[in-house]
C-alpha cells in the first residue's frame, strides 16, 4: 500500500513510503520501487521501505510502482502518482485608456493555476503618480484615476498554493479623452478631384 497522490514543485525532494504495506500472515521481506510513467527521474534507495526522488521538470505525473514480497514469496503491488506542479499564469488584463477622475478596474480574473489550485493575488503600482489601489490582494482591484494626464503601470504578482509565482504588468493611460468625430475629419482631409 502506497500513500495517496500529492502535488510537488519541480526540483523538490519527494519521499515515497511503503510503511503502510503489510502481510496479514507473515512479514514483508523486500521492497522494490520503480518508475512506471512521467518524465524520467532517479529513485534513491529503491529497495527500502521509504524511497525518495527529486521531482523533475515537465508536465503530468510521475508514476511510481511498489512491488513487495513476503517471507513466503507472495507479492503485492501498488502505484502512487505524484503530480508535477505547474507555475500559475498571471494575466493583468491588458492596457487601458481612461479619463480623469474615473474608477479603473485592474482585472486579473483570467489568471490561472494549471493544477486547479487557489491563487493569491497582489497588485503593486510601479510607475506614475501614486494612487491608492483598493482590494490590491484580490483578482479585481480598483483605483481612481488622477485629474491629470499620466501613465500608470501596475504589476500583478500571483502565487499558487505551493509557492510558484508569475507576474504580469498592466499600463493605464490617463487623459482627458477629448477624442471626438472632429478628430477624424481633421486627420483625414477629403481630396476633391475634377470631374
Amino acid at each position: 500500500h502506497v500513500e495517496s497522490e500529492q502535488i510537488v514543485n519541480p526540483g523538490e525532494l519527494v519521499i515515497i513510503s511503503g510503511v503502510d504495506s503489510f502481510d496479514p500472515d507473515g512479514n514483508i521481506v523486500t521492497y522494490s520501487w520503480t518508475q512506471v510513467s512521467g518524465p524520467p527521474t532517479n529513485i534513491e534507495q529503491p529497495n527500502n521501505m521509504v524511497a525518495q526522488f527529486i521531482m523533475p521538470e515537465g508536465e503530468g505525473a510521475i508514476g511510481i510502482s511498489l512491488l513487495v514480497f513476503d517471507n513466503e514469496g507472495a507479492f503485492g503491488t501498488d502505484t502512487v502518482g505524484v503530480l508535477i506542479n505547474q507555475p500559475p499564469v498571471a494575466n493583468a488584463g491588458g492596457d487601458q485608456q481612461v479619463g480623469f477622475s474615473s474608477v479603473v478596474l485592474l482585472d486579473a480574473s483570467t489568471s490561472v493555476d494549471p493544477n486547479g489550485g487557489e491563487i493569491s493575488f497582489g497588485w503593486t503600482q510601479i510607475e506614475g503618480a501614486p494612487v491608492t489601489v483598493f482590494s490590491n490582494d484580490q483578482a479585481v482591484a480598483t483605483f481612481y484615476s488622477p485629474m491629470s494626464g499620466e501613465t500608470l503601470s501596475f504589476q500583478l504578482s500571483i502565487i499558487d498554493e505551493l509557492g510558484l509565482t508569475d507576474k504580469d504588468t498592466a499600463t493605464v493611460y490617463v487623459s482627458s479623452l477629448a477624442v471626438t468625430g472632429n478628430y477624424e475629419k481633421e486627420n483625414n482631409p477629403i481630396s476633391l478631384f475634377p470631374n
